[in-house]
């Protein structure tokens, strides 16, 4: 990222058209990148980390066109205005980088995050006025955001293919800034640093480039990180529970459809067990729905400790949940159900505001399945002996043959 050298020469204090071109380009990039990103975060919270990005991006914007409209305010003014807002900015995307990868930080760090660069800057503008020193320190600090930047992302940023693909590359452009900004802030410690507008040099050219992969490639990288993990959320949120994140029906029937599909066409059986916590309305009625919501996760906790990674359970509704068993006999069923079960019960009795013994029943089916007799027809099946099971007076197991 660019790092101005706050020394322009006065000639009238306009910039040549060059430095205005790709001031005004960098700038209107980023204010674009800022829109968008702010866009996505409006119309979903799914998109975590976005509107920090969209924040830090108008920081970013406002630092490169601080040196178009400020031209005719002092020089400390137009410095500060694009020092402070490519410090903040920056500070803004590392924090939503964090929170993208849903580990965001203390409001006690992203204090010490900014604070102490911010403070520095502006003593080394208007107190102590060291132009070397402060490119180092923004520089160093720049450097380290950048670098914290590309670990999260090659640490975290992996839920797909697709989205590390994405981190990748970004954080490649972040190292390739990375580079820029070393060799700039060697040279500003140097004394070094070519004057803005009064001649182009290779190091010139290179911060001009660093800053344009950073916004023209780096920022969509981030909205196409954005949108995927949209995408991905939403998917989510279309095939699993809310409460329990255990798939629910339109989940269950996606994730079993080619297993279904190969039992009925090679005629094999399949296991279908369902369970329901007994008496869930007095439950409701007598604590509470938060009560009865952790009675609900509890049972889910436990279908996902006790049942195979092959088994595939969702929240058929209510309380009500349904497990396809995978190479499962009903012996083997009623063994798991018995323990799911028991298991419930036990982790029930620990809940402070509960009183007295939560149960449950369970119905289990096992049938060979064709085109006539489907997996409706096995799953209503064990649906009748959990009915079953309430009848003979809860807090068992039942299997339709």
């Amino acid at each position: 990222m660019f790092i101005p050298s706050n020394n322009i020469r006065d000639r009238g204090s306009i910039l040549q058209l060059h430095d205005l071109t790709l001031m005004l380009t960098l700038s209107l990039a980023s204010l674009t990148g800022a829109v968008i990103l702010g866009i996505l975060s409006h119309m979903s919270r799914a998109v975590t980390g976005a509107r920090y990005w969209a924040v830090g991006l108008f920081f970013i914007s406002f630092a490169y066109g601080s040196y178009f409209f400020l031209q005719d305010m002092p020089h400390s003014i137009r410095a500060t205005g694009h020092n402070l807002g490519l410090l903040i900015g920056h500070a803004c995307w590392l924090i939503g980088s964090w929170k993208f990868v849903d580990k965001p930080l203390s409001s006690h760090y992203k204090i010490w995050l900014i604070l102490p660069v911010v403070i520095a800057t502006l003593f080394l503008t208007f107190v102590w006025p060291n132009r070397d020193l402060r490119i180092v320190i923004i520089g160093v600090w720049l450097i380290f955001a950048r670098l914290s930047y590309i670990w999260i992302l090659l640490r975290y940023a992996h839920n797909n293919k697709i989205e590390k693909l994405a981190s990748n590359l970004a954080a490649f452009v972040a190292f390739a800034e990375v580079v820029f900004t070393v060799i700039y802030t060697v040279y500003g410690s140097l004394g070094h640093i070519p004057i803005i507008g009064s001649q182009i040099s290779w190091i010139a050219n290179m911060t001009w480039l660093g800053a344009l992969l950073g916004i023209t490639i780096g920022v969509p990288l981030l909205m196409f990180l954005s949108v995927g993990r949209l995408v991905e959320k939403l998917d989510f949120a279309a095939h699993h529970d809310s409460l329990t994140k255990l798939l629910n029906r339109r989940g269950f029937f996606a994730r079993t459809y080619a297993l279904i599909s190969i039992a009925q066409r090679n005629k094999q059986s399949i296991t279908v067990m369902m369970l329901d916590i007994d008496h869930f309305k007095r439950i409701n009625d007598r604590h509470g729905h938060a009560v009865g919501d952790e009675v609900i996760e509890t049972l889910a906790q436990k279908l996902h400790s006790i049942l195979r990674d092959t088994d595939v359970v969702a929240r058929w509704g209510g309380e009500e949940f349904c497990v396809l068993l995978h190479d499962a006999t009903s012996e083997y069923a009623v063994t798991i159900a018995n323990r799911i079960r028991e298991s419930f019960s036990d982790t029930c009795k620990l809940n402070p505001y509960l009183d007295g013994v939560i149960t449950l029943s369970a119905g289990i089916a096992n049938q060979v399945i064709d085109e006539k007799k489907t997996f409706d027809h096995v799953q209503t099946n064990a649906d009748t002996a959990l009915y079953q099971a309430k009848k003979d007076g809860r807090n068992c197991v039942r299997t339709s043959d």
